[in-house]
């Protein structure tokens, strides 16, 4: 599964647009506080869901306001069509879901219907506490070397998993980032924290900014 979000970054109403190896993905939580992940296209004329909006617990396309709401299987089953109020929808304006898991502060989504296997780096870390997101134009493996070659201060690299997790260690700290890769050739971070302390989550926000701001540098014409 790959991390899209922080579950902080995506509240009860909120939605928004990624990616998810290569293939775009909107994320949107209902006012109920369940998190959905489909494919960003609406099947009537394929506009991305992502430019829509949330009212309860059904997501609403921006162009012609067809509405989607989970069904059995956990598609996104079109509820109503403005534009025929009496009409039942046809059972083929589905949206495909992707699965979703939150755990270790974050958002993760699987790429297919099998797809639901956490790293392991992200079970059994609980509770954590969001620092920041930071998106950066260079590959995700850029993106990990620099945080390797950089740890938080204080700590250093206790562990670096194949799934794009990296571990840092401090004898007051433990701060976790999870690398997503995207189609685009850029990536992103999302980091969390053991530490509640606000002092320690604000020196880590800038820390995260100080490597996206040299990664985005490094990159200038």
């Amino acid at each position: 599964m790959i991390p899209v979000s922080l579950s902080s970054g995506v509240e009860p109403g909120a939605r928004t647009g990624t990616s998810a190896d290569g293939l775009p993905v909107v994320v949107w939580r209902g006012q109920d506080g369940t998190v959905h992940a489909w494919a960003d296209r609406c099947p009537h004329r394929g506009m991305r869901l992502s430019f829509g909006f949330v009212r309860e617990n059904a997501l609403t396309c921006i162009y012609h306001g067809w509405a989607f709401g989970p069904a059995d299987g956990g598609d996104g089953r079109c509820l109503s069509v403005p534009a025929h109020p009496g009409m039942t929808p046809p059972a083929k304006a589905t949206v495909p879901a992707l699965p979703t898991v939150e755990a270790l502060g974050m958002i993760w989504v699987g790429t297919t219907p099998g797809d639901t296997v956490l790293p392991q780096d992200a079970v059994g870390r609980e509770p954590v506490h969001p620092v920041r997101s930071v998106t950066v134009p260079v590959p995700a493996a850029a993106l990990r070397a620099a945080f390797e070659a950089a740890p938080p201060p204080g700590t250093e690299i206790a562990e670096t998993s194949c799934d794009g997790v990296l571990t840092f260690k401090g004898p007051a700290d433990l701060v976790i980032a999870a690398i997503q890769g995207r189609s685009d050739g850029t990536s992103s971070a999302h980091v969390v924290t053991v530490n509640p302390g606000v002092p320690g989550r604000k020196a880590l926000c800038a820390w995260a900014a100080l490597v996206r701001d040299h990664l985005a540098a490094a990159v200038l014409p």
